[in-house]
């Protein structure tokens, strides 16, 4: 392979990666906090803060619905803040991005297309039912005072906690995921925060390191005394995270629900889908949308990768087809060469995927490298779709197919201000974030962190764990028009939503409002992952 391509494949091992379930040792966490951030003259930057954060439109003010089963039936919405901007008081390690990059520009005017085919009510972003009444949380007492009502919380202020990927090899994209959460704070703040108590969110980097990232919890809950842990968006910590949220009896709210390890457990409610779901819903759309025979298998070598491997296994065989090969692969070992002459020589169908992004660039790679590629092309779950993915993995990807748990970035841009729920989200974190990277998991973020503050808002004046715990067990329509709502049952699985995306040619996508989705585009001929299909539910998870 020549130099260029071999030194451009690096780069993407050192800075596209998806969370993923990797542990080693260390302890380096930067204690940073988000708290309130007062109105700053528009345009003006702050050590900490992201270049020309200037505000974005339409405004939050546009939100839809966001329901949580009230007590008595009734439904409560709330929106995450206003469109103030951050000023040198917001300060953040999370708060950088990459220098000199302009903000996005606003989304070319035009007619909204037509809703996808298979999409219920619409389309992605459609309003969904009214909830059903679940178990409701204590009613909060009319002008009641803030009093310190729990652990982290006082009379002015509640403390939370999060981990994200803010530095090392996947920190590229690993980053955005974090600072989506963080800008539902932001805007909570700028708003007059939770009934008046304002919101000191806690920082930390676990550097795509489960050791680190478990460090930096226990740190968070014993010495730091937070309230609860809010949108937490990197699987090497998150699948450790849960077993000990349950431990210590602290809300976990909004996880990136890659792993499995995340569900089941008391107190966690995480926001994404699994890996293992994404597994069954490929398999299937392999078998009956392609005509699938036969597929290789690469996998990160991890446990939430080794689940997908085996699930996905499992349930294509007893469509009919079948794996014949498989094979793990990592960062010092990728494996891709003898992977890919072992497709070539079983002639397979289909190679399917499930890890970090920069792995799957390097395996299409060096599929292309061998001048081979498998009839029906690759595939992979919602840990690939990013904008950078389709360019850096270049035209042999073309065709590829994988998920998302959100209303796919091409069907939300193009609708604009039709469609509010993603319109808003969009404003809200490109407002704090302007070169942000959107994805499943930031949009998952965004849907994390506003569920928990609309919980604290519901419990007025009384803001307790268990109180949290309470509403959100009994949460069973949580809507931002984000294509997903969130409903809980009782293992905590609350996303149950699956589109399908594939790498196609797309001359629109260089008037898209995020700038990263235009250079992708200018980097990859045109390409950009795009919407096939779906809403698809879960119909494989067992019920409860």
């Amino acid at each position: 392979m020549p130099m260029i391509v071999e030194r451009r494949l690096a780069a993407v091992l050192v800075s596209l990666a998806m969370v993923a379930g990797a542990c080693s040792s260390g302890n380096n966490n930067p204690k940073v906090s988000v708290g309130p951030s007062p109105q700053a003259t528009q345009g003006t930057a702050a050590p900490g803060t992201p270049d020309g954060a200037a505000p974005a439109t339409p405004g939050p003010d546009a939100a839809p619905q966001a329901a949580l089963a009230a007590p008595g039936g009734a439904s409560a919405a709330s929106a995450p803040g206003s469109q103030s901007a951050p000023s040198a008081g917001a300060k953040s390690a999370a708060s950088n991005p990459s220098p000199g990059a302009p903000a996005p520009r606003a989304a070319a005017a035009g007619p909204a297309p037509a809703a996808p085919a298979g999409s219920p009510g619409g389309g992605p972003g459609a309003p969904v039912p009214s909830p059903t009444p679940g178990k409701p949380g204590p009613a909060p007492a009319p002008g009641a005072a803030n009093f310190a009502s729990d652990t982290g919380v006082t009379d002015a202020s509640i403390k939370l906690g999060t981990i994200g990927i803010l530095s090392g090899p996947v920190s590229g994209i690993g980053a955005d995921l974090s600072y989506a959460g963080q800008a539902v704070v932001r805007a909570a703040n700028d708003a007059g925060g939770v009934n008046g108590r304002k919101l000191d969110l806690l920082v930390r980097d676990d550097a795509w390191d489960g050791t680190k990232g478990m460090n930096a919890a226990r740190d968070l809950v014993e010495r730091e005394k937070i309230f609860a842990f809010s949108a937490v968006m990197t699987t090497a910590t998150t699948d450790l995270l849960a077993p000990y949220a349950d431990q210590i009896g602290i809300p976990n709210v909004g996880s990136d629900g890659f792993g499995d390890a995340q569900y089941g457990r008391q107190w966690s409610w995480p926001a994404g889908n699994s890996s293992v779901v994404d597994g069954y819903a490929l398999a299937e759309y392999a078998v009956k949308e392609q005509n699938v025979k036969t597929v290789g298998i690469l996998y990160f070598d991890a446990p939430f990768a080794r689940a997908y491997r085996d699930s996905y296994k499992r349930y294509i065989e007893s469509l009919g087809a079948k794996v014949v090969v498989e094979q793990a692969g990592s960062f010092d070992d990728p494996g891709t060469a003898a992977f890919i002459a072992k497709c070539r020589a079983a002639n397979v169908d289909l190679i399917t995927f499930n890890g970090e992004p920069g792995l799957w660039v390097k395996m299409v790679r060096e599929a292309q490298a061998q001048g081979y590629k498998p009839p029906k092309g690759f595939q992979g779950p919602a840990s690939l779709p990013f904008n950078a993915i389709p360019g850096l993995a270049g035209p042999w990807a073309e065709g590829s197919v994988s998920t998302q748990n959100y209303t796919p970035n091409d069907i939300g841009e193009a609708r604009g201000d039709q469609d509010p729920g993603y319109a808003k989200y969009s404003a809200v974190v490109t407002k704090y974030y302007p070169n942000i990277q959107h994805s499943s998991f930031t949009k998952g973020a965004y849907m994390g962190g506003s569920l928990l503050i609309d919980a604290m808002k519901r419990l007025g004046a009384n803001v307790t764990r268990k109180g949290v715990k309470d509403i959100l067990d009994g949460t069973k329509s949580y809507d931002l028009g984000l294509g997903a709502r969130l409903n809980y049952q009782c293992d905590h699985r609350g996303n149950h939503t699956t589109y399908f995306v594939k790498i196609a040619k797309d001359p629109d996508a260089a008037k898209s409002s995020d700038k990263r989705a235009r250079d992708a585009v200018d980097k990859g001929e045109g390409s950009r992952w795009k919407f096939v299909s779906g809403p698809v539910e879960d119909k494989w998870s067992k019920p409860c």
